[in-house]
């Protein structure tokens, strides 16, 4: 019985290892130091840094909300709406880390502007899905259909 618990519990906690690591990431990317990130004058050209933070921050709710969905079987609007808090504050947090401790690195209201844009469209996105994702990836059940 006590073996089965602990199945159980590895699994679930296995639901998490996504956003586990996709925060391990963002933070990684965020706190370095400035002369760590390469600079590419025509990504800078283009503010691509800013799509690196909407994607970042958004992935940082789509994740955690997943897992939660997965876990639970549903995830609440309060839930994603905490999630989607928490990446904005997340966001914000990095940014003066950034001013304040991380060399070589800038506050930017364009990046946390872009980290807020991230988070909210990833809570639309993830509300206006779930019912989709609570199935992915779909259990393979290894027929072959005929003519396939």
């Amino acid at each position: 019985m006590a073996e089965l618990q602990s199945e159980s519990n590895l699994k679930r906690v296995g639901y998490f290892i996504p956003a586990i690591v996709w925060t391990i990431i963002l933070l990684t990317l965020c706190l370095a130091p400035g002369k760590d990130i390469p600079s590419i004058p025509w990504l800078n050209s283009i503010h691509f840094d800013k799509v690196v933070h909407f994607c970042l921050f958004g992935g940082f709710v789509l994740f955690w909300c997943y897992g939660i969905l997965k876990q639970e079987n549903t995830v609440l609007f309060r839930i994603v709406l905490l999630f989607t808090l928490l990446s904005i504050s997340l966001g914000i947090a990095v940014e003066f880390m950034q001013k304040y401790w991380i060399p070589d690195r800038d506050f930017e209201i364009g990046d946390m502007i872009a980290d807020a844009a991230g988070a909210i469209l990833a809570a639309i996105l993830f509300s206006r899905f779930k019912e989709k994702l609570r199935n992915f990836p779909k259990a393979r059940s290894g027929k072959i259909r005929a003519g396939h």
